[in-house]
């Protein structure tokens, strides 16, 4: 018999022997159980992962927002937020809200110029100096004729602790500061950024080199976001409102809750201080009320237009004429004029009705003081004011 060839390519593949088929065999049984093993490793590693996932999504905080509020559509609710430095305000927020109507952010500046009831025209910045947030309140709702129904007053250390992470905020401009030798620089960048709490502070209530109608328009943008971070986290609403009636919550929850919110400052205008350099702002009462009607009308207070009153003190005491003032504020009139009268010997205060047409007007002005008698100014009525309040020595 010949000798067997070696196979060559293309030839028949040899036959397997028995021992070498028990062997491929066992190698795909090794195999197949190996790849089993690894399968069911893997398969374990994703359900514990899984489960550990699963686990901390249900403990970890859910980031909900406050819980919805109900805002009578003919009520609606505010509020006035006031953010200070060195004990005076640097950030003026009104907030309205409203349930048919979008709500509203509005910046006021400091050094808009108002009269604050007893305290003759002041900046809103010195009227919080003379009597806090009270007086300051009261100021703003002598200007605008609309109710204020809580106020919410944090210092900036106070106001940056409230949130324990950075807050996406967008301003449309850099912020440059300014030190006390002039030096400039940019002490944050434009565009939507992550910033720390210490910025944001800083953004709401460091003018800069800007002008204060600009710092406006940049806390606009800062309150922007921080009533978006309100409205998404429970526990900042809770750290912001805590202390709050329940018309300021919800004025402040409603806000923060509301997809259509509108961020504005209040439309003032410059006014002329060549002596002193300073910036200061005022607004019309024509375009106070205009204003009022257009964003939030609802928050009016008294007949419209109001009346105009002046209070003067006609018996020497001391500060005699705020709390009239602060009563007839309140009641829906506009008090122009605190100031001491001709004479200081009145014994009976006197509700002076500007003209005929004024008396049924002074006749109610007396029931709101509960004292005084009505007397009538018709030989030359005042063309400025429709009621004269002297208090006499009957005022308490």
């Amino acid at each position: 018999m010949s000798e067997p060839q070696h196979r060559l390519s293309g030839q028949p593949k040899r036959e397997l022997t028995a021992r070498e088929l028990n062997r491929s065999a066992r190698d795909d049984s090794r195999k197949k159980a190996r790849r089993k093993i690894v399968l069911a490793t893997l398969l374990a590693l994703v359900l514990v992962t899984a489960s550990i996932t699963i686990s901390y999504l249900r403990l970890r905080p859910q980031e909900v927002g406050p819980d919805p509020v109900v805002i009578a559509p003919d009520v609606g609710a505010s509020a006035l937020v006031v953010v200070e430095v060195d004990a005076l305000p640097r950030a003026i927020l009104l907030i309205g809200a409203s349930a048919d109507q979008p709500s509203r952010l509005i910046s006021l500046p400091e050094s808009l110029l108002a009269i604050a009831p007893g305290f003759g025209e002041n900046t809103l910045s010195a009227a919080y100096g003379i009597g806090g947030v009270d007086l300051l309140s009261l100021t703003i709702v002598n200007l605008l004729g609309v109710r204020i129904d809580d106020t919410f007053t944090f210092t900036a250390e106070e106001f940056g602790a409230l949130f324990d992470e950075p807050l996406e905020v967008a301003i449309s401009r850099p912020f440059v500061s300014e030190d006390a030798a002039g030096n400039q620089k940019v002490a944050a960048g434009e565009g939507l950024q992550p910033r720390p709490a210490e910025m944001v502070v800083r953004l709401l209530t460091e003018k800069g080199v800007d002008n204060d109608l600009d710092f406006l328009f940049r806390q606009g943008e800062v309150w922007s976001a921080v009533f978006k971070t309100i409205g998404s986290r429970k526990v900042i609403a809770d750290r912001v409102l805590a202390g709050g009636t329940t018309a300021g919550i919800a004025a402040v929850t409603g806000a923060s809750q509301d997809e259509a919110l509108v961020v504005s400052a209040l439309p003032a205008v410059r006014v002329n201080t060549l002596s002193t350099g300073d910036e200061r702002y005022s607004l019309d009462v024509a375009d106070a009320a205009d204003y009022v009607e257009q964003t939030i009308p609802y928050l009016r207070i008294g007949q419209q237009p109001r009346l105009v009153v002046e209070i003067l003190n006609g018996n020497g005491g001391v500060g005699v004429t705020q709390p009239v003032a602060k009563t007839f504020v309140l009641a829906g009139y506009r008090v122009l004029k605190t100031d001491n009268a001709g004479t200081l010997d009145y014994p009976t205060t006197q509700i002076i009705a500007q003209g005929r047409e004024r008396r049924a007007d002074a006749i109610a002005a007396q029931g709101l003081l509960g004292y005084g008698e009505v007397v009538l100014e018709v030989r030359q009525p005042s063309g400025v004011v429709d009621l004269t309040i002297i208090l006499g020595e009957d005022s308490p």
